[in-house]
């Protein structure tokens, strides 16, 4: 009986800490709240290593990613896309896929002219594939206001 509440306990745990630990994978601003955020913002899991990013200087957008996996994929495609908060929602301006055909480290940079007067962030959307396994992981930068 005592073993059955332990394994109980150890799965409840086991249920929290997953739980919690892919809370952190998106880190979603679809509201205002995330303005005050840093500018680089870096995420690790055991999968992976994240760092991303949105700038605005002189009318021009810069968006970078760089995704590191643990092992080699089969292919790792990134779309970038600058959206504009607009009437309460983000709205898309541009969108850009950079496919690696193979590795573990890709980083992708885009620029853009944006007009004054707005609040900008890039959405970043990751697919990695390593044989028959695929998985896509949505991050967004920090919130810049130009």
């Amino acid at each position: 009986m005592r073993n059955h509440w332990c394994k109980t306990i150890l799965l409840g745990i086991l249920a929290v800490t997953m739980i919690l630990g892919n809370s952190e994978k998106t880190l979603a601003c679809d509201n205002l709240e995330c303005e005050q955020s840093s500018e680089i913002v870096t995420l690790s899991s055991g999968m992976n290593n994240t760092s991303r990013h949105l700038t605005v200087s002189n009318g021009t957008a810069e968006m970078k990613i760089n995704y590191i996996t643990e092992t080699k994929m089969d292919s790792i495609v990134v779309s970038v896309r600058l959206q504009k908060y607009s009437s309460g929602t983000w709205k898309r301006l541009k969108i850009w896929d950079d496919v690696k055909s193979s590795g573990r480290i890709i980083t992708v940079t885009k620029n853009y002219k944006v007009t004054s007067g707005g609040k900008y962030r890039a959405k970043f959307v990751v697919t990695t594939k390593n044989g028959n396994s695929q998985k896509t992981e949505t991050f967004f930068s920090n919130v810049v206001n130009y």
